[in-house]
């Protein structure tokens, strides 16, 4: 089953910059009781993987995601996803 949601990426005071700084991936349903726990990558880099291989976001998309958290500003992107895979990546 295909949900349709929010994917939230945010730069968290959690964590160092020479350890990777954390940032928080949630989903928020558009239908359904808000989000599921937050997602935590250490880093850009475990960001992109995350984002890229799990989610499968790429090109513009994010590109713009992690110029974005990286200064700082929360982004927001609409994602539509096998229910299994967002379990699976525990997001729901």
């Amino acid at each position: 089953m295909e949900i349709r949601g929010q994917i939230h990426v945010l730069k968290s005071d959690m964590g160092k910059e020479d350890e990777g700084w954390a940032y928080l991936v949630s989903f928020y349903p558009l239908q359904g009781v808000g989000p599921a726990p937050h997602h935590t990558c250490h880093g850009l880099d475990e960001l992109r993987r995350f984002l890229g291989e799990q989610l499968h976001i790429q090109g513009d998309d994010l590109d713009r995601t992690l110029k974005e958290a990286k200064q700082g500003k929360t982004r927001s992107l609409e994602l539509i996803a096998n229910q299994d895979q967002l379990q699976e990546c525990g997001l729901i």
